[in-house]
């Protein structure tokens, strides 16, 4: 028998997946004891274009969520789509994915939304949604899946 215990049967599969929720779930954590005050810091908001906080937080605001709710709902999703998009693109590809969209939901909310903060990560679960709709597309059709999932989203 192999020594080693339980980690010896344990495989960190995707990388990037699991260390954004495990991220996600320590700022949740300190969040939780900094009685909110951790979101205030990472949550993006319109303050200035000459604030350089302002363009830091376009990346952490998906790391910040409202509750244990927020997160999980969140992070059901990016854990079920999640590692077989980073299989299926590499790890390297998925992250600038995940700063290309989280800056892109940073940059609409500040622009059209100036006076909402936003934090979490739905931006993310929706790019992954996209993806995994139009990973195993063939012969020039629209999956239907991608129609529902679009119209409910």
């Amino acid at each position: 028998m192999k020594k080693g215990g339980i980690a010896a049967y344990i495989s960190f599969n995707s990388p990037v997946i699991l260390g954004l929720t495990f991220l996600s779930l320590g700022v949740l954590l300190v969040n939780y004891i900094t009685k909110g005050f951790l979101n205030l810091v990472l949550a993006i908001r319109y303050t200035s274009f000459l604030d350089p906080l302002m363009y830091i937080r376009l990346f952490t605001h998906v790391i910040a969520h409202q509750d244990l709710s927020h997160f999980t709902g969140n992070f059901l999703l990016i854990l079920a789509v999640g590692p077989m998009i980073e299989e299926k693109y590499g790890g390297k590809n998925l992250l600038i994915m995940i700063g290309i969209t989280s800056a892109i939901t940073g940059l609409v909310n500040v622009i059209f939304f100036r006076n909402v903060m936003l934090i979490g990560a739905s931006g993310l679960v929706f790019m992954l949604i996209l993806l995994a709709s139009f990973t195993n597309i063939s012969s020039r059709r629209i999956p239907f899946t991608f129609l529902l999932k679009t119209i409910h989203a």
